[in-house]
């Protein structure tokens, strides 16, 4: 568990002094990923919605430990004089990591002195000489983690991002606990919104509820997961005949579609969490990945002071 839930810590350390101009208020930041094929341009983000536009991903040279862009240059180049024309206060991030085969490049380079200097370096050179007003560490440990449960490592459905779970300790709030317990301030964590969700094959179409026998994968793009917008153009393709059901014991939405079974976080979930944020003093949420939303729906309902709904139970 404490793997799944180290990449937030580590977001903070290095723009925690960064805070939107009101100090009461949370952080809102989300990431834009150069090398995915996006559905939108940086021109086209509704970049008010956010204090914190986080452009990855910067790789390190695993010889000379370095950071390098690598064939997404002018995606890094243009992102924040793009997003300053249409919302000078935002804060721009460069973020770096996010790649599995990292983790050992990562350690022999924060175990070596002259290794950690030239990757300070040279991180400091390039986020100055793009605009760039903080850097994001994006290290995964060690390897690539699921975001507690995703299709093929189970043979039960399961909550792809939990805030709680009765029956065990793969939740946001576990973590979350774990972390304030050992002596981490809470005004240090930001909590991650996921604009994806998972499929799975039920064994049984008429068992469907969380933890139901499940086949594992069943994602009908061929990708590993689905993107909200994904999602909401499945369930309008289906009228009428989808049922979304928001469970507020695990915070999460889910559906059925015959046989497959689909979780992920709507509006209902998006609220609940950002005022389970707010409410245990955390410094803000961090979505996954802008482009993921559809319409901008997630992020204004993350963004709306109007949180949580009268049964949200925090």
């Amino acid at each position: 568990m404490e793997s799944n839930i180290l990449m937030f810590v580590f977001h903070i350390f290095l723009f925690f002094q960064l805070r939107p101009s009101n100090a009461q208020d949370l952080i809102r930041a989300v990431y834009y990923d150069c090398s995915e094929q996006h559905n939108i341009n940086v021109s086209e983000i509704n970049s008010s919605l956010f204090t914190h536009l986080i452009n990855g991903f910067a790789a390190v040279n695993s010889t000379t430990y370095q950071l390098s862009l690598l064939s997404s240059e002018k995606c890094f180049s243009i992102f924040t004089d793009t997003v300053k024309q249409k919302s000078p206060s935002v804060i721009t991030l460069l973020s770096i990591g996010n790649r599995n085969g990292y983790h050992s490049t990562l350690v022999s380079m924060i175990s070596n002195a002259f290794y950690r200097k030239s990757f300070i370096d040279s991180s400091i050179q390039i986020a100055r000489l793009y605009g760039f007003q903080g850097l994001d560490f994006f290290w995964r440990y060690p390897t690539q983690t699921s975001e507690y449960s995703i299709p093929g490592e189970n043979n039960f459905t399961g909550v792809n991002a939990a805030l709680y779970d009765p029956a065990g300790v793969e939740n946001t709030d576990y973590g979350i606990r774990e972390w304030i317990n050992a002596g981490l301030s809470a005004n240090k964590l930001v909590l991650l919104l996921p604009f994806y969700g998972n499929e799975w094959t039920l064994l049984n179409s008429k068992d469907n509820s969380i933890g139901a026998p499940a086949a594992g994968l069943a994602n009908t793009t061929g990708n590993e997961f689905l993107t909200y917008k994904e999602i909401k153009d499945e369930i309008e393709r289906r009228g009428p005949n989808v049922q979304v059901i928001y469970n507020e014991t695990y915070v999460t939405n889910y559906f059925t579609i015959g046989t497959s079974w689909i979780n992920f976080d709507d509006v209902e979930a998006i609220r609940a969490k950002v005022s389970y944020a707010k409410k245990k003093g955390l410094l803000g949420y961090v979505a996954w990945e802008v482009s993921f939303d559809d319409n901008w729906v997630l992020s204004e309902a993350a963004a709306s002071k109007k949180l949580c709904f009268t049964h949200c139970n925090l």
